[in-house]
């Protein structure tokens, strides 16, 4: 006995749920045919023109770019840490010295800037850096000092 095939008619192609969301279409009963990906990119995206292609790249490098600058602007580097070189990160909330938003140490602008120059602080010897967590434009800690020394002098 032989079983006629049926023809089943694909469905519309839908779009997943969330950000990465891929095509996809129902075909038959609930199997899901997921659109082809050339030289990593989705069918549709691949034929369309240059100009969509390169909008394209253009928007997925200047996300990353900026998802970049984000991680590297939350974080810091601690210089009171001893990470035995590997991770001095600043543990923000957990640390007795952050309120607020950064370090009590690390209020206001430091009167010159002091980044490259040697850091008394690092046991490694490193220089200071901007992404410290004491860093405001030079090290903050010659404000809490210079501004003891000119209420001394007053």
């Amino acid at each position: 006995m032989r079983i006629p095939k049926q023809n089943i008619e694909p469905g519309e192609w839908q779009c997943e749920p969330g950000p990465f969301g891929r095509l996809y279409r129902v075909i038959g009963n609930g199997a899901i045919e997921y659109e082809k990906e050339i030289d990593g990119l989705p069918e549709h995206i691949f034929f369309a023109s240059k100009e969509v292609q390169r909008a394209q790249r253009k928007a997925d490098e200047e996300r990353e770019q900026q998802e970049a600058a984000e991680r590297a602007a939350k974080r810091r580097n601690c210089p009171f840490m001893d990470g035995n070189g590997t991770c001095t990160d600043c543990k923000r909330e957990a640390c007795a010295l952050f309120i607020g938003e950064s370090c009590t140490l690390a209020k206001g602008k430091a009167k010159t800037d002091t980044a490259g120059r040697f850091c008394p602080l690092d046991r490694y010897g490193r220089t200071c850096r901007t992404d410290c967590a004491l860093y405001c434009d030079g090290c903050a800690l010659t404000n809490i000092f210079t501004n003891y020394l000119e209420s001394e002098e007053k």
